[in-house]
């Protein structure tokens, strides 16, 4: 009776018990409904990215690697592609964007440009970034310059251009400007006010330097100053004594004209890693002293840049130079290294400096010393370095290459000319 009973109870609950599984199956994907959805959603979102990704990719193909090689005698410019050369093989018709879009132009082979594509280049294209001149017998920089407000990078290096717009200071994204062997020898005061400004290159084909009005201290990013006239033919045009800040980034520095004794604030270039001073006759010892405690300086010249009679490198300075070349310093005599001054150095140039009779004191000291060039010594000082029986000969045996005289024949013009200018040049 009582099996019959749980049996009966048994057949009543077990539908209500499979309605009640179906139900929570039921309810168990209901509440993975808003998972799968957002799971769907993500890999939707996912396709759409990827597509634009690739229609991008393909966009950048077709237009930021358009390139176009245009013929240097071309009248105009037709259809020009996002970034265009001009030599003397060019095509008279290159295919790709419109004029607007250009974004770099470069000249190659010391192509003549007709006067069209320099108008072009100047009024039409206002997008550019790059613009490079190099070698190009180009002699004259319209005004419109300044319509090119993105531009970044100049290089009018080795051009016959003799002056630069005063609408250049409209440049204020420029970040390198190469003036290197052109006519240019005054920069306009303008460029002083580049905010962005990283390189600047002088040098003219003068080889006085490049004379600059005012202070450069509002050139804050500025990282390489390279051939600039401090004395300016006898006028003084950059006042570098009278600056009461310089761009404290500076890694690269040249300087020529007379400065007699370094401004105060070089002692803050502490990014400063190449130095040369051409012509700027530095008096006594405080300019070494001066530099010494410069800690990433890697790279010294002087070449006819100091006056003084002695040099002497003290212990624990020069900690990071590894290249140093006096060269026509004709008041030197004497060169003291103490023990642990410029321990890291590996080359030492020393050039047409008739007054030292000897080798300089200490040079034993310099263990990492790899090469030591001597060039149009004195016959006292060649004499006692010389191998055979002089008496300097063995403070300097050590270095594993040496270089005397007789590389360069002085009959030979030519090669006369090559040595001035790897020591002067």
């Amino acid at each position: 009776m009582a099996e019959s009973a749980v049996s009966l109870v048994i057949d009543k609950l077990a539908p209500l018990l499979a309605q009640r599984v179906q139900l929570l199956k039921v309810s168990s994907l209901v509440r993975k409904l808003p998972l799968r959805h957002k799971i769907a959603s993500e890999i939707h979102g996912a396709r759409k990215t990827l597509q634009r990704i690739k229609d991008r990719s393909e966009g950048f193909r077709s237009e930021e690697l358009s390139f176009g090689h245009v013929s240097w005698n071309s009248s105009a410019l037709k259809g020009i592609a996002r970034h265009m050369s001009i030599s003397k093989g060019g095509s008279d018709n290159p295919k790709g964007s419109t004029r607007s879009q250009t974004r770099s132009v470069m000249v190659f082979c010391g192509a003549k440009l007709q006067k069209p594509i320099i108008d072009a280049i100047f009024e039409k294209c206002k997008l550019l970034t790059t613009l490079d001149f190099e070698k190009c017998p180009i002699d004259e920089i319209p005004k419109e310059l300044g319509n090119l407000l993105h531009l970044k990078y100049l290089s009018l290096r080795e051009t016959l251009v003799s002056n630069l717009p005063k609408s250049i200071g409209k440049l204020q994204n420029l970040e390198f400007l190469d003036l290197s062997y052109s006519l240019v020898e005054r920069l306009p005061v303008e460029v002083n006010r580049f905010p962005k400004l990283r390189y600047l290159l002088g040098n003219p084909k003068g080889g006085l330097g490049l004379l600059v009005r005012g202070s450069l201290g509002q050139l804050e990013l500025l990282q390489t100053l390279y051939g600039i006239n401090a004395e300016g033919y006898g006028v003084a045009i950059l006042d570098l004594q009278a600056m009461s800040s310089a761009p404290l980034h500076l890694q690269s520095l040249r300087l020529w004209g007379k400065l007699e004794r370094l401004p105060e604030w070089i002692s803050r270039l502490h990014h400063l890693a190449k130095l040369r001073l051409t012509g700027t006759m530095l008096m006594g010892g405080d300019s070494i002293k001066v530099l010494q405690a410069l800690p990433n300086l890697r790279f010294l010249r002087f070449l006819r840049g100091y006056n003084g009679e002695k040099m002497h490198f003290e212990g624990g300075g020069f900690q990071k130079l590894k290249s140093l070349r006096l060269a026509g310093l004709t008041e030197l005599n004497t060169i003291i290294i103490d023990q642990g001054a410029i321990p890291l150095l590996e080359k030492l140039e020393i050039g047409f400096c008739q007054s030292l009779k000897e080798v300089p004191s200490g040079i034993q000291h310099l263990k990492n010393l790899k090469q030591l060039s001597l060039a149009k010594m004195s016959d006292e000082f060649n004499e006692r370095l010389s191998p055979n029986n002089g008496q300097d000969h063995w403070i300097v045996k050590h270095v594993p290459v040496l270089q005397y005289d007789g590389t360069y024949d002085p009959d030979d013009e030519s090669s006369y000319e090559a040595r001035m200018k790897l020591w002067f040049g």
